[in-house]
This record gives structure tokens, sequence and C-alpha cells, in this order.
């Protein structure tokens, strides 16, 4: 009986040693922890609540005042995104929209960042750096810079969620413009607040092939020297 208590003892010991404290990763050197990013499943699902969160925004125009820029309105749907949809997110937000499954983690208790879930600097990810490397809020430039990956410039192979972006220098103070590029019963959209260029702005939801009735230095299309191209969160595998 002794023995089998030491033996019993030393393979505790032993397991116990063997457990190792999780390391945090950035194989792919993108800025953001490994474990963060969802493989194509989770994206599908990420994509699905940030498209109908954006839809539901735009039509009860219940963005609240602290997110009224074009980066506002995506900073707001990718954290909302983020969040349990249960019964009072559904009643806070007067949500009518589809429900999917949520996410396997969940704002405000994101690993490693918490609320700080925007990055707003270059370079791998530290953990010992979340809190210089990270914030609660960031701006259109450092949203399509740090947060973001390049994917396109043809239109045609945008996904719903995507964000367009466009670069207008002569406008010192708002040179950066997004646009959330949404498909809705199979037609595709663009959404997008106006910023406080419009008298305090608004959300503005238009079909694609009327967008391209404008101006056309905010066409997306490859010729336009303005337009940056199509950007997809750099959590997303899909």
């Amino acid at each position: 009986m002794k023995k089998f208590f030491i033996a019993f003892i030393i393979i505790l010991l032993f397991l116990y040693g063997c457990k190792k404290e999780y390391i945090p990763l950035d194989k792919n050197l993108n800025g953001f922890e490994d474990s963060l990013e969802l493989a194509e499943e989770e994206s599908i699902i990420f994509r699905n609540w940030f498209t109908n969160i954006v839809i539901n925004t735009a039509i009860e125009n219940n963005l609240p005042n602290n997110y009224n820029d074009c980066a506002g309105l995506i900073r707001f749907a990718y954290k909302e995104t983020l969040k349990k949809h249960n019964a009072r997110w559904l009643a806070e937000n007067n949500y009518n929209g589809p429900i999917f499954e949520d996410l396997r983690y969940n704002y405000p208790n994101i690993p490693f960042l918490g609320v700080k879930i925007f990055r707003k600097n270059n370079g791998m990810f530290d953990i010992k750096n979340v809190e210089k490397d990270f914030s609660e809020f960031v701006t259109a430039r450092y949203l399509i810079e740090f947060n973001m990956d390049f994917v396109t410039k043809d239109i045609r192979k945008a996904k719903s969620g995507d964000i367009l972006a466009f670069f207008h220098p002569e406008d010192p103070d708002f040179p950066y413009h997004l646009m959330i590029y949404i498909v809705y019963e199979n037609e595709p959209y663009l959404i997008y607040h106006t910023g406080p260029i419009e008298g305090g702005g608004y959300i503005k939801i238009i079909k694609l092939n009327d967008f391209f009735k404008f101006d056309p230095s905010w066409l997306p299309v490859e010729g336009n020297k303005y337009f940056l191209g199509v950007f997809k969160f750099k959590i997303l595998m899909l």
C-alpha cells in the first residue's frame, strides 16, 4: 500500500511538472496573438454577425454618439460582433436580424486584450506590450494599417463584411474614408458613416450599382488612384 501511495505521488508530481503555461504566439507576425484568429467556420460566423449588426444599426439609426464617423461605425460593429448576443444584448440594441452562434471568446473578456481590441502600431504580438500596442480607440488610418489586411482592388472579389478604403490627401482633416461592403438578399451594398463633414453626419445605405453614378473619385475601381482597395480584419482566416 505504501509503495502504491508513493508511486501515485510520483505520477502526480510528474503530471504537474509536465503542465506548461501557454506562451502567446504570433507565428504569422500579423500583430495579433494566434489564438485570437478565427478559422474558416468562425470567420463566417463573425462576418454574419458583423454584416447584420451593420444593417441593423443603419436601419435603427442607433449608433452611439461617440462612434459618429466612418471608423466609428466599424469599431462599433466589430466590438458588438465579439459580444455575447443574449436576450439583454438583443433588447439593448433593438436587434431584429438573424441569430447566429457566438464566437468562442467574447468582449469585454478578450484573451490577452480585454477591452483594448484594436492595434495602434506595427510589430508582432508581445504580451508585455499590450498596453502600449492596443487601444479601445483607433482612427480610420490605424484600422486599415494595423487591424486589417489588404485583399484586392477587384470589388467583385469582396465578401460581405469587408472594408473599402479611400485616401484623399487634399482633405487634411479627414483624408481616410472607410465603407463597409455588405451583401443583403444577394445584392451588394455600401454602408458607411459620412462623418462630421455633413452637419454632424449620418449612415448611408447605397446599392453598389447606384454608387457608380456618383463622384468618380469615390469609385471602388482599380483605376481610381484614391481607392486603396478591399480589406479584411486580420483575425479572419476567410
